[in-house]
Order: structure tokens, then C-alpha cells, then sequence
């Protein structure tokens, strides 16, 4: 592993180390403790050790594009104390680190520090989702790198599935993901590529970027973060003007927000000149080209960022090619492929393309022996990257997505539908309901009415039966009245008869 110490601040994380080594060897050879004691102690100490830890990889995460040597210094020191505690998950972050320092140094160390991140993370259980997706997208990149296709779609994929069911909530990771795999598409060469299918593939993860980029907080740094992505789209489909003014535009406003690191600066300027070189305009792409040299000089970086110096060294061999600059191409093409071999295995477009290119040099200058050997090495390369079995499995790979995508859309289609004829069944319960209820109370009401009006019938014939029995009786008086009036009068006429007929008599 590389390790230099690099600054005061690296010394300092050592000498920490072993002064916290000290102070442990002394509290347990301290005479007098109890177990219970030397327990907690070092219950104690574990966390506060594994509390470094994490500060120690977090701060060369922090430091990994601008003060590389030191970011390394902070991973090993970081390893080295996880292994000591037995701390799982200190040694899988620092190995996931070490791989992303190793990336743009050597893509074979890269390759084996993220794998061995990813079986701690497996064995321990430990790792969260985006912790894992880091390790992920690192892998894809690399395997991409190598002309591992399928190994790189299999990841690829993988994230646009967790990203798709929510596993993946940050919009940062998630515009990573989406710009890489629109990248990933671009660089299929399979001859056959430049079809409908192919431009939608790439269109769809430029919209679902575009999608997450609304979830970020600042405005600006959501619309400039997908402008690199939308030149790589344009650069697709070969409308180069427009994808250099989206390039130009992501490295002006990705600087004014200081947001844009080495790596992507440098993608970015790699982008612009490729450009020029495939409209043969190879003065206006050395420019280009010229600048990525400056900024390994500028930041000091220059083994940090190895891999994409040497890229830009393949580009320029390119364009002394095009400007037939065949003596001077030759020596450029043959120092570049040989330092490359210590940046670990690549097998790129770019990459095989150089000894095509390399071929074409030495048969211009006559050479026809060598360019026959490098035109079948080119030969050889081009056959193992472009590999049908690998082409068949990306795009089965592709189609399932799309299958799955669309079963998604069927099922939401038919959620929606189920939660529209629930609402409407939910509508036609409530209505009935409703009308239930004003039936009920009609009926209630009339019910209600029918038996007042039959109690006040009742109430009306009992009065009438009163008034009947009233005037039976007051008739009954009457009658009684005349008929005691009548024997009176008959009384008094018998009597008064009587006494005249006594007188007369």
C-alpha cells in the first residue's frame, strides 16, 4: 500500500495513535483494578478509538481531491487501528476509501480494495445502503474501465434499482449514478448503436437526473449539476456545439459554486477536446488537452491523478495524428501505453483506438513491420471489448429494466385505477348513505305525522263523544224538566177540577 507522511498533520494521527497505545497498555497493567474496572475502561477507550476512526476517514474523504498523500496517510492509519480493535466497520469504510483513492491511480488496486470493502460489509452486516452504493458505483466505473461490461452494467443496474425503490435518498448519489450510466451507454460501441433505442436509454437517465436534481436545496447548484450530463448527452448524438456550450457552462458554474473537483474538471475538459478531435479540429482540442497537464502540475497530483494525465496524453497523440504529426504521435502513443501499465488493466475505446492510431503512424512513416504488429494487437483488443456475448447481456439487462419499468407503470396504473373505483364506491356508500338517511327521516317524519294526526283523531272523537254525551244529557234534563212541568200542571188541573167538580157538585 502507498503510504508517505505528507504534513504535520499526518505525524500528529500517528503520534496520536501511539500515545493512545501507551495509555492503554498502561490503565491494564495497572495494579489494584478490578475486572469490572479494567472493563469499563476499556469499553471507553473502544469508543473513543472508533470515534477516531471515523474522523480519521472523514477527513481524508474531505481532503482525497486536493491533499491526496494525506487523505492516503488517514486511510492506512485508519485500517491499520480498525484491524487492532477488531472494528469492522472502520476497516470496510477505509478499505471503501483506499479504492476510490487507487481509481484514478491503478484500476486493479481500486478493484481489489473496493471488493474487499463490499465482503466486510456482507460478513459484519454493517453497512448501510448508501454506504454500499459508494463501493458500487466505484466497481462499475472501474470494471467499465477495464472492458468489463457486463460486470459494469451489473452494478449499474443494481443502483438504478435501489435508487428506484427509495433505497437511495441522496439526490447527489443519485445524479452520480444516473451521469455515469448516460456516460456507461455513450461509450457502447457496438456498431449498431446509434438506433432509437439507444438515444431514448440515454435520454431517460438524463430526465430521471434532471428529476433528482429538483430534490436538492440550493437552486443553482441543482440546474449546474446536470449541465455536464446534458453535454454528454448532446456529445452522444453528435451535436458537439451544443454539448461544448453545456460542458463550458458546467465548468463555469460548477467553479463560481466551487463545486467542481479535479477529476470532473478534468472529465469535463477531456469531453471538450474529444469534440474538437472527432470534427478533426485537433489545434482547438490540444488546447483543451494542454490544460489537463496543467492541472496535475498546478495541484501537485500528478501520481493521484495518474490514469487521466496518460488519458490526456492518448488524446493528444490523437491529435498529432490528425495533424500528421505521425514521428512525434508515435513517441507520445508508445511512452503513454507503456506508463499505463502501471495505472493496472484498461480496455477502453480510447485505449484500443491508440494502437489503431499507432498502427496508422508507423505505416505512414513507412514502418509497415510494426504497424502490422500494432494493427493486430488493435485487432485483438477491439474483439475482446466488443465481445457479442457481453453486447447480448447489457441490452437482456436493459430490456428486463424496461420490463420492469413498465410492469411498474402497469401496477401504478392499476393502483390508481383501484384507488379511482374505490373513490367512486367510496362516493356511491356516502350517497347511499345520504339517501338512506333521507328516506329513513321521510318515513320517520311520516310515521311521525300519521300518528299525531290519528292521536289528535282520537283526541277529536273523545271531544265528540263528550259533546254527545253532554247534550244526551242536557236533552235528558230537558225532557225531565217537561215531564215533571207536565205532571205539575196535570197535578194542579186534577187538583183544581177536582175541587171545582167538589163545589159544583
Amino acid at each position: 500500500m502507498y503510504l508517505k507522511s505528507c504534513s504535520i498533520k499526518s505525524y500528529y494521527l500517528a503520534a496520536n495513535y501511539l500515545l493512545r497505545k501507551i495509555i492503554t497498555v498502561t490503565i491494564f497493567s495497572g495494579i489494584g483494578n478490578s475486572q469490572a474496572q479494567v472493563n469499563e475502561r476499556s469499553a471507553m477507550i473502544k469508543q473513543v478509538d472508533t470515534t477516531s476512526i471515523l474522523n480519521l476517514i472523514a477527513e481524508g474523504s474531505s481532503v482525497i481531491d486536493k491533499k491526496p498523500e494525506e487523505a492516503m496517510t488517514s486511510f492506512t492509519l485508519a485500517l491499520q487501528q480498525s484491524k487492532d480493535l477488531g472494528f469492522a466497520k472502520g476497516m470496510a469504510l477505509a478499505y471503501g476509501q483506499t479504492g476510490k483513492w487507487y481509481f484514478s491511480n491503478n484500476m486493479d488496486k481500486s478493484i481489489y480494495y473496493s471488493k474487499q470493502a463490499l465482503d466486510i460489509f456482507a460478513k459484519y452486516d454493517i453497512g448501510t445502503v448508501e454506504n454500499e452504493a459508494e463501493v458500487h458505483l466505484l466497481l462499475a466505473e472501474a470494471y467499465d474501465e477495464q472492458g468489463r461490461q457486463d460486470s459494469s452494467a451489473y452494478y449499474y443496474y443494481l443502483l438504478e434499482r435501489e435508487i428506484e425503490i427509495g433505497n437511495i435518498t441522496n439526490p447527489r448519489l443519485a445524479i452520480d449514478v444516473y451521469t455515469k450510466l448516460t456516460i456507461f451507454w455513450i461509450n457502447l460501441d457496438y456498431g449498431s448503436n446509434e438506433n432509437d433505442e439507444y438515444f431514448k436509454t440515454i435520454k431517460r437517465y438524463v430526465d430521471k437526473a434532471k428529476l433528482v436534481a429538483t430534490k436538492l436545496k440550493d437552486s443553482a447548484d441543482a440546474v449546474s449539476s446536470v449541465y455536464f450530463l446534458q453535454g454528454a448527452y448532446f456529445h452522444g448524438l453528435k451535436k458537439f456545439d451544443s454539448a461544448r456550450a453545456y460542458y463550458f457552462l458546467y465548468l463555469e458554474e460548477r467553479e463560481r459554486l466551487k463545486k467542481l473537483k479535479p477529476p470532473r474538471r478534468i472529465s469535463t475538459l477531456v469531453n471538450i477536446a474529444d469534440t474538437y478531435l472527432q470534427q478533426e479540429r485537433p489545434a482547438e482540442a490540444i488546447l483543451y488537452i494542454d490544460k489537463i497537464g496543467e492541472q496535475g502540475k498546478i495541484l501537485k497530483q500528478s501520481n493521484y491523478l495518474a490514469f487521466y494525465l496518460l488519458f490526456a496524453d492518448l488524446m493528444k497523440s490523437k491529435a498529432l495524428y490528425q495533424e500528421k504529426q505521425y514521428s512525434t504521435a508515435i513517441v507520445l502513443l508508445n511512452t503513454t501505453l507503456e506508463k499505463m501499465k502501471s495505472t493496472g488493466g484498461h480496455l477502453r475505446n480510447e485505449v484500443v483506438e491508440a494502437y489503431k492510431i499507432l498502427a496508422e503512424c508507423y505505416e505512414a512513416t513507412g514502418e509497415y513491420k510494426k504497424a502490422l504488429a500494432d494493427k493486430n494487437k488493435y485487432g485483438i483488443l477491439y474483439d475482446s471489448l466488443m465481445k457479442k456475448d457481453k453486447a447480448e447481456m447489457i441490452n437482456r439487462l436493459e430490456i428486463r429494466y424496461r420490463i420492469a419499468a413498465k410492469d411498474k407503470e402497469l401496477a401504478e396504473q392499476k393502483l390508481t385505477i383501484a384507488e379511482v373505483g374505490n373513490s367512486v364506491r367510496s362516493r356511491n356508500y356516502f350517497i347511499g348513505g345520504i339517501s338512506f338517511l333521507a328516506i329513513f327521516s321521510a318515513l320517520a317524519f311520516a310515521l311521525w305525522r300519521r300518528k299525531n294526526m290519528h292521536k289528535q283523531k282520537l283526541q277529536q272523537e273523545k271531544i265528540d263523544n263528550l259533546q254527545q254525551k253532554m247534550e244526551i244529557e242536557r236533552l235528558n234534563a230537558t225532557i225531565d224538566g217537561e215531564e215533571k212541568e207536565r205532571t205539575r200542571i196535570a197535578r194542579e188541573l186534577h187538583d183544581g177540577i177536582g175541587g171545582l167538580l167538589t163545589a159544583a157538585k
